[in-house]
C-alpha cells in the first residue's frame, strides 16, 4: 500500500502543475526520481519465483549495493553500504541450516570476521527475517541489543539476480535516531567459488 501511495504521489509531482493547482511546476529530487524509477521496476513485475530466489540466496552471495533511508519526520537519505574506512563489507552468505553470515574485513588488523544471524523466509508475507543477538554501542554511549528484523521482497529478477527489499535486514535501521525503514537495492553474486572463499576466510561450512 505504501508503495502504491508513493507511486501515485510521484506521478502527481511529475505532472506539469503541482497537485494543489497553484500553477507552480513540482520537480522530484534526484533521490525521489531514483525511488520513482525503482517503483516502476517493481510494478512492472507481477511476481517472482520464490523457489528460485531461495535457491539463489543459498548458493550465491548477497550484496547490498545501495540503501535509501526513510525517517519518521519525512526525511530521505541514501548511502552506499561499504562499511567504515576500517571495516569493509564483503557479502552476506545464507546457508540452508537457517544460519546467515555477514562477512567483513578489518583493514587495520587484516582480519576477516563473520557476524552470525538466524534467518528465515515467510512465503505468506514474502519477507526475509534475520536475527542477531549481539549488541552495538550507539553514538550516545548506549548499549542496543538487536532482535529480529524483517525486510519484504519487492522484486527479484532471476536473470540478472537484482533484488529489492523494503524494511530492515541485518539490523541496519536505527529507530532511536528517528530512522524508520530502508529500501535496499541488492544483487546476488552466483559465483560459487567466491562464496566458498568468503566462508573459508572465517572457517565456516557452506
Amino acid at each position: 500500500m505504501k508503495r502504491i501511495l508513493f507511486f501515485a504521489a510521484a506521478l502527481c509531482c511529475m505532472s506539469l502543475y503541482s497537485c494543489d493547482n497553484d500553477n507552480e511546476a513540482v520537480e522530484l529530487s534526484p533521490l525521489e526520481m531514483e525511488l520513482f524509477e525503482l517503483d516502476q521496476l517493481i510494478n512492472s513485475q507481477s511476481g517472482f519465483d520464490e523457489e528460485t530466489l531461495l535457491a539463489d540466496l543459498q548458493s550465491g552471495t548477497l550484496h547490498i549495493d545501495y540503501e535509501y533511508r526513510f525517517f519518521a519526520d519525512g526525511r530521505l537519505d541514501d548511502a552506499i553500504p561499504m562499511g567504515g574506512s576500517a571495516i569493509r563489507q564483503l557479502g552476506k552468505v545464507f546457508c540452508n541450516n537457517g544460519k546467515c553470515y555477514q562477512i567483513v574485513y578489518d583493514v587495520y588488523n587484516s582480519e576477516h570476521h563473520a557476524y552470525s544471524h538466524d534467518w528465515s523466509y515467510d512465503s505468506a508475507t514474502c519477507s526475509i527475517t534475520t536475527k542477531w543477538n549481539g549488541y552495538r554501542i550507539t553514538y550516545e554511549g548506549e548499549y542496543v541489543y538487536f532482535d529480529e528484523c524483517t525486510a519484504k521482497v519487492l522484486y527479484y529478477n532471476a536473470e540478472d539476480h537484482k533484488l529489492i527489499l523494503d524494511g530492515d535486514i541485518f539490523n541496519k535501521v536505527f529507530h532511536k535516531r528517528g530512522h524508520a525503514r530502508n529500501r535496499f537495492l541488492c544483487h546476488i553474486d552466483m559465483d560459487a567459488s567466491a562464496r566458498e572463499e568468503l566462508l573459508s576466510h572465517c572457517n565456516l561450512q557452506n
